[in-house]
């Protein structure tokens, strides 16, 4: 999780760099197909353990906190 928010740093970087008005639809449609894959991911396990549970408990709160506070 913490590499994929990096990469989302690094590409809100470009985008201002070259494009900001091109930034909400490219950070949009990034962070929708980062969701899309993390969900099916997450489907793929038949069952998390306690730990596993919480870890993706702490991701899924973390994400949307995150992305929400971009600029």
């Amino acid at each position: 999780m913490y590499e994929m928010l990096m990469s989302l740093v690094g590409v809100h970087a470009q985008v201002c760099s070259t494009g900001e008005p091109l930034l909400d639809r490219t950070l949009n449609a990034l962070v929708d197909e980062l969701a899309s894959e993390a969900l099916r991911c997450f489907r793929q396990v038949k069952r998390f353990g306690m730990g596993g549970m919480l870890r993706v408990r702490l991701n899924h709160i973390h994400l949307p906190n995150s992305s929400c506070t971009r600029r």
